[in-house]
């Protein structure tokens, strides 16, 4: 019978160990996935800068990095807000996103800029964005890497 148990309790370890393994497994992936996610941010944006579109670099690379943070943040907003007020309800509503309050909103000046046209994008305005873009996303990967 003791034998017997200690065979059990084997079997049991092994599988709890398995499961264990297999558990970290699936969360690195969908780590993977998230960051490769960021990253594209990033790339939209590169991309359509060098074409000479700046407008559009920072037109598109805004929608994509605030598709991802309302997906990953479950920050869902009303439709009737503004794209401003849409953005202060985020991180406003998300405390873990509080920390990216300025760099977030010194993107969405940029952004506003681009996409409304107050005034032509210098070529300083989108490096500044590139910048703060950069930032962010770095910030936002480690959290997720971090969590």
């Amino acid at each position: 019978v003791l034998i017997f148990l200690i065979i059990k309790y084997y079997r049991i370890k092994k599988k709890i160990r398995e499961k264990i393994f297999y558990e970290r497994e699936i969360k690195n992936k969908n780590i993977d996935e998230k960051i490769k996610e960021f990253d594209e941010v990033i790339k939209v944006f590169e991309e359509n800068f060098k074409q000479g579109l700046l407008n559009r670099a920072i037109i598109d690379s805004y929608s994509k990095l605030r598709n991802i943070i309302t997906n990953h943040f479950n920050a869902f907003v009303a439709e009737h807000l503004t794209e401003k007020e849409a953005v202060e309800e985020v991180y406003s509503k998300h405390p873990s996103l509080i920390a990216f309050s300025s760099t977030l909103g010194n993107i969405y000046k940029i952004y506003e800029k681009a996409r409304f046209g107050k005034g032509d994008i210098s070529s300083e305005e989108g490096y500044n964005y590139l910048s703060y873009l950069k930032d962010l996303v770095n910030s936002l990967k480690r959290k997720y890497v971090s969590a």
